[in-house]
């Protein structure tokens, strides 16, 4: 039998922080997912293929600008606090600060560059789902906050709340009318709700959590994190390009199938971020105990190859029950996009532990180029391939794209820790 315990560090404190922050970080994914395609389900039901279309391609556009924006302040925060405890209030200020100004930017790239042929009448929607990300973006940094102290069941309870206030104003408002602008218009006053009261549970814990900005942290901060930026943009261009390049040269109808198969794919997202989200403290810590780092690289690589591996079969071999059973008999056609994508689970698994190692090692330079390349090639295949064979394409320039990031990152993460092991022994 399996023994959980024997996949954590020696140390007898670590392992139970660990499985802890793991427990809780765990129970507010999985609750906040359950509840969001419990949404999903009903909003597509609903609101039917074209409407639905709609919705995911404004929300794909909203998201790809407020992604750009997320410079892996998040994680390198993090990092900075658990490895500088002295200044984690300047340095919590300082981020937050940077990312409320990166955000305001990405408000008016949005604004002035989404196409408002394609969209109608529906800038509502725009406003809406904006609005949406952005207290959601900024909720998520707050929380970083109880990440770093590896008090992640403060973490899950507000992600378990935000969720059910989203849920509940969701299923109210489209019981009063089904459409994409009641529905965006519940998640934005969802996200505003629980960001209030994130804010003030922080600000009652500190009351200088928000007022210690230093300015001689700003640049030590963004040179920590433009390079990791990329390698964010990296995958953030993928998993909303075929939405955007599908919207273009297809129905509105193609991509609410298209939305609606990848929004059960990226539900079992939920296994590496927990797992990896809930030791990235850990991590900092073992850095400087090479071998035992090593260790556990190989046991959480086993876990999350087996997973997904045993996640992608199953979809393979049963798409179109899958899809009849969560959206109804008018999603079918979406069954062989659902096996594509399935197959990148792997990598996308894989690619978790790649960037988060490399972050842990603060090696996120070695990504950079190579990301880029890999941007580009994602937006040239999606224009070839979606063009070609509709929502099929799109699913299979994601998959691969993906494939070829895994391969790159675990690959430059794999020569650092080589040579970081060999250097270590010289000296």
């Amino acid at each position: 039998m399996f023994n959980l315990s024997k996949l954590f560090p020696s140390s007898l404190h670590l392992k139970k922080t660990i499985i802890q922050n793991m427990s809780w970080l765990f129970l507010g994914e999985l609750t906040g997912r359950i509840i969001k395609i419990l949404l999903v389900i009903y909003a597509v039901r609903l609101l039917g293929t074209s409407e639905w279309g709609m919705f995911s391609y404004i929300l794909s556009f909203v998201t790809i600008f407020i992604n750009l924006t997320d410079i892996g302040l998040n994680t390198i925060v993090v990092k900075e606090l658990v490895s500088k405890d002295q200044e984690k209030f300047s340095y919590f200020s300082t981020a937050f600060y940077i990312k409320i100004c990166l955000l305001l930017l990405s408000a008016l790239v949005i604004f002035t560059t989404i196409p408002y042929e394609s969209i109608g009448n529906n800038i509502a929607i725009v406003i809406s789902l904006f609005l949406f990300s952005f207290f959601e973006t900024v909720r998520d940094f707050i929380m970083s906050l109880s990440r770093a102290e590896e008090k992640m069941k403060y973490e899950a309870l507000f992600k378990i709340l935000s969720n059910i206030i989203v849920g509940l104003f969701g299923f109210y408002f489209l019981h009063l009318a089904s459409t994409a602008q009641n529905l965006s218009l519940a998640y934005a006053l969802g996200a505003f709700l629980s960001f209030i009261i994130s804010s003030l549970f922080l600000f009652r814990k500190n009351k200088y959590i928000f007022s210690s900005f230093s300015k001689k942290l700003v640049s030590p901060l963004l040179n920590l994190t433009w390079p990791l930026a990329i390698v964010l943009i990296t995958t953030t261009v993928i998993f909303n390009t075929d939405i955007l390049v599908l919207q273009k040269y297809k129905t509105l109808s193609d991509v609410g199938t298209y939305s609606a198969t990848q929004k059960l794919i990226f539900l079992f997202h939920i296994i590496p971020q927990v797992i990896l989200g809930a030791m990235q403290p850990a991590m900092t810590k073992l850095r400087s105990h090479m071998e035992e780092f090593k260790s556990f690289y190989k046991k959480v690589f086993i876990i999350l190859m087996g997973s997904s591996i045993l996640i992608s079969i199953t979809t393979i071999l049963f798409p179109k029950f899958i899809l009849s059973l969560f959206y109804g008999g008018d999603f079918v056609s979406g069954s062989t996009a659902l096996q594509i994508l399935s197959l990148s689970l792997i990598p996308v698994f894989i690619n978790y532990l790649s960037v988060y190692t490399i972050i842990t090692f603060d090696t996120q330079r070695k990504l950079l180029w190579g990301n880029t390349v890999l941007i580009l090639t994602n937006i040239i295949l999606n224009l070839v391939l979606v063009r070609l064979y509709g929502i099929i394409g799109a699913s299979l320039a994601t998959t691969i794209s993906l494939s070829l990031v895994c391969l790159y990152n675990t690959y430059q993460m794999k020569r650092f820790i080589f040579s970081y092991t060999i250097s270590e022994k010289k000296t």
